[in-house]
């Protein structure tokens, strides 16, 4: 069998409140053939998504099908999956599955305004 490394994507419906984490998700996945543990194997939580790269194509098809037809690996959660090889993904690094990156603005610089103290008695 070529080697093909192929990643798998799955999607989580949004209120799923558990993720598997990764180690669980290799060994979920292992049964369907070997996975690439130097690859990026990632789950993408504010996404509710994972990624886990095989080293063989047709290994990630037999789990594309398996978790398309019974999706029994996660209970009973609609995940959907795509594949796509992997210098595809690569090759795309804002990839729409990835976490959203919150941007941070500093505040706009204001002239220092001193204030009187209402509490206290006007002296004089």
């Amino acid at each position: 069998m070529a080697r093909e490394p192929t990643v798998l994507v799955m999607k989580f419906p949004p209120p799923y409140s558990s993720l598997p984490s990764s180690s669980e998700l290799k060994a979920r996945l292992a049964r369907f053939g070997p996975l690439d543990h130097h690859s990026a194997n990632r789950v993408f939580w504010q996404s509710f998504s994972c990624r886990v790269v095989f080293l063989h194509k047709a290994n990630a098809e037999a789990a594309h099908r398996h978790l398309s037809g019974q999706n029994t690996l996660f209970g009973n959660v609609n995940v959907r999956c795509l594949i796509r090889p992997l210098a595809e993904s690569k090759v795309q690094p804002e990839d729409a599955l990835t976490d959203s990156v919150v941007e941070l603005k500093l505040p706009a610089l204001q002239p220092v305004v001193l204030l009187k103290s209402c509490l206290k008695k006007p002296m004089g």
